[in-house]
């Protein structure tokens, strides 16, 4: 027989869901108010970014035909952005608007998983401050770094699962190095995650009461799980880069 839940139960629960609308809500007025004052502004690696993925459309090879000195992720997101609206810098600002706000809110929701709610909601809306007031031009353009953050933040966070968890740990170690080697991809910076996963490995001794030579066994195995990933999500990239010449 089902019964009525507690009044007290459904007002905390209003409470909690209306103090989450209104961070969200805080967090996009916030980026928005932040980051449309600059959307007119040109920075110093705009040009390349823009003049990349309108060769692109123009039907040039990356590399072959267009210089680029970055991974290839980045052009053919500016190439797919101006195919669908138009060749504009608003339009690249606008996305970097959205991409940040989903930023601060992966970060608000794994820092509430590891650690508690106000952690998690502290480190979103450091991000959406910080993103957007340091004084380099980078701060606010759509760059490598810019873009690769989600998959690097998720990335990491698969990988801190992984160590913790007793139920697949594999599955979440593997998922972790895919999301690093799409980051990867992106800004080869990506590939720290792995260097970051080897500290937490090797630190993480204390955190399991398994003989030692058994714990040295598991992170091996989680680690070459996470190069495994990482290698995985990179080939389609390596397959396209010999297909193009």
């Amino acid at each position: 027989m089902l019964t009525r839940a507690p009044a007290s139960v459904e007002s905390n629960i209003r409470r909690y869901d209306t103090s989450y609308l209104a961070y969200f809500a805080a967090i996009i007025a916030i980026t928005f108010l932040l980051r449309i004052w600059y959307a007119g502004n040109l920075y110093q690696d705009d040009g390349l970014w823009f003049t990349a993925a309108e060769e692109i459309l123009r039907g040039k090879a990356l590399y072959g035909e267009v210089f680029f000195d970055k991974p290839p992720v980045l052009p053919f997101v500016y190439a797919a952005l101006f195919k669908l609206f138009g060749a504009h810098i608003l339009t690249i600002r606008l996305f970097t608007i959205c991409y940040s706000i989903l930023i601060s809110s992966l970060l608000s929701l794994f820092g509430s998983r590891l650690y508690d709610r106000r952690t998690g909601h502290v480190a979103g809306l450091m991000f959406a401050v910080f993103s957007t007031t340091y004084i380099s031009g980078d701060m606010q353009s759509l760059n490598t770094e810019f873009l690769m953050a989600p998959f690097y933040i998720a990335g990491a966070f698969l990988l801190i699962r992984s160590c913790a968890q007793h139920q697949r740990p594999g599955l979440l170690a593997f998922a972790g190095g895919v999301l690093a080697g799409i980051a990867f991809q992106i800004n080869p910076k990506g590939a720290s995650d792995l260097i970051f996963f080897a500290v937490l490995l090797i630190f993480g001794r204390s955190w399991h009461h398994a003989p030692l030579l058994n714990y040295v066994r598991r992170a091996m195995r989680l680690f070459a799980l996470a190069v495994a990933g990482l290698v995985a999500a990179s080939l389609p990239f390596v397959v396209w880069l010999f297909a193009t010449d």
